[in-house]
């Protein structure tokens, strides 16, 4: 019984790590597309503040996918660009 639950809060915790992950990457997309789109239109600050928010997005990223390297086994490569947007 005591292992059934470690299993399944494992795998839980897998699809709440590649959940999350899968959520920062689309948001990570979505703002690296707005400012190709729209790059001209953007003052220097904006373009700061895009990149501070890519880059604290692309840390949290790295975090989930060194914890499901890590616990789960699963290697997920961080550079590729596809995504779901």
């Amino acid at each position: 019984m005591r292992a059934e639950n470690r299993d399944k809060a494992i795998k839980k915790q897998k699809q709440d790590f590649l959940e999350s992950y899968f959520s920062l990457k689309n948001q990570f997309l979505g703002i690296e597309k707005l400012i190709i789109d729209d790059f001209q239109r953007y003052s220097l600050n904006e373009i700061l503040e895009f990149k501070a928010t890519l880059q604290e997005l692309y840390f949290k990223m790295r975090y989930f996918v060194k914890q499901l390297r890590k616990y789960h086994k699963v290697y997920i490569d961080i550079e590729k660009r596809n995504g779901f947007i």
